[in-house]
């Protein structure tokens, strides 16, 4: 993990489309995303953690129950907006200490290509061939299974017909 503080490593730019360094554009990224940087320091700094949580523990007198209630005053303002919990993903917050480290989405890629699905039987590639093309088409799911068109009609049973109209495959629940 990299350290807030440390010096900024020297960055080479190039001229063009070729050459070593970054592009005119990746720099003006680079110069829009260090102020993100700044700012959740500036924001620590100022009021504390964004995730900063106070906890609350009251006591029925006649049950004898506990209850503990946590309230994060700096997030309170933003409770209203969908995307408050994607500003407090912005640190890694520790309520013992009350403290926080800028979280991995500063310092490295937190979102990933999806995974290729796993297909297993016919079911599995007709699933995915539903999700990507939006219809049943044979010949991908024979591509996905790796065998022949006539062997993987067979497979889905009464999953699947055939359209009588027009020749189509669907699905028997159409």
């Amino acid at each position: 993990m990299q350290v807030l503080d440390s010096k900024p490593a020297p960055v080479s730019f190039r001229m063009g489309r070729s050459g070593d360094g970054l592009s005119e554009k990746q720099i003006n990224i680079v110069r829009k995303l260090i102020p993100v940087r700044i700012a959740w320091s500036s924001f620590v700094r100022d009021f504390g953690p964004i995730n900063h949580t106070s906890v609350l523990i009251t006591e029925n007198q006649a049950t004898g129950e506990t209850r503990e209630t946590h309230c994060c005053p700096n997030l309170h303002p933003l409770l209203n907006d969908p995307d408050c919990w994607l500003v407090a993903s912005i640190e890694n917050y520790n309520l013992a200490t009350d403290t926080a480290k800028p979280g991995p989405l500063i310092f490295e890629r937190v979102i990933a290509p999806p995974s290729p699905p796993l297909i297993t039987n016919a079911a599995d590639a007709l699933a995915v061939v539903l999700n990507k093309r939006g219809h049943v088409d044979i010949d991908h799911i024979a591509e996905l299974l790796h065998e022949a068109r006539e062997t993987v009609i067979e497979v889905p049973g009464s999953a699947i017909y055939r359209d009588p109209t027009d020749g189509s495959w669907r699905m028997s629940d159409a």
